[in-house]
């Protein structure tokens, strides 16, 4: 037997309760509860990223990064920042309203963790994107390749993709933080390790005093 079985949920939208929106990063919405269900869909390739970039300021991370203009950056309740395609946010919205939506969604997470005292960085990076069962039954990680990362300041460890190729996760370190730096995107379609450097080449880190 060999059932690959994700440790982290797919990313759907099912409610508001799933999504754990807390705020928006440079906005203020006010969602509106719908007097009766609405169908939110999607559209994703009807407008493409935009070739300019705005800063999006993290200061619990001690960091910044840089998204397509017409991209929103959300904060979730466990503290972590979703990035979302805008055909994306608006289904997000839709839910808020009180719209029904059971679809997959794409989006870059990005959010700090805990070192595993346990684990080295590659092993624990090995596992952040899941496991699979065995013939004997037992868990292994589910991962098809593994690349070291290097980048600027400080920032360096590995990126892996899933078995299932859904997902990409990049886990390491960088300067000012005794936490590791998460970078994940995933989707219910493939999705590239390109796609998690992208999001790493536009972090910076804030001047250290």
């Amino acid at each position: 037997m060999n059932l690959f079985t994700p440790h982290r949920r797919w990313r759907y939208f099912t409610g508001v309760a799933g999504v754990g929106l807390l705020l928006t990063l440079g906005m203020s919405p006010n969602p509106v509860l719908a007097q009766s269900p609405e169908i939110c869909a999607s559209n994703r390739a009807a407008e493409s990223p935009a070739d300019t970039l705005r800063t999006v300021m993290l200061p619990d991370f001690n960091l910044t990064v840089d998204i397509p203009s017409n991209y929103r950056a959300i904060k979730l309740q466990n503290g972590s920042v979703e990035i979302l395609h805008p055909a994306d946010f608006e289904i997000l919205q839709c839910v808020l309203r009180g719209g029904q939506s059971g679809q997959g969604y794409y989006s870059e997470i990005i959010r700090l963790v805990e070192p595993d005292p346990t684990l080295s960085l590659r092993e624990q990076a090995i596992w952040s994107v899941g496991y699979q069962l065995d013939s004997e039954g037992d868990r292994v990680p589910a991962y098809a390749q593994l690349l070291p990362y290097e980048g600027t300041g400080g920032i360096n460890g590995y990126l892996v993709e899933s078995i299932s190729g859904y997902s990409v996760t990049f886990l390491g370190h960088y300067n000012g933080s005794d936490q590791l730096l998460e970078v994940n995107a995933g989707c219910d379609c493939g999705v590239g390790i390109e796609a998690v450097q992208t999001v790493l080449n536009r972090i910076t880190i804030f001047d250290q005093p």
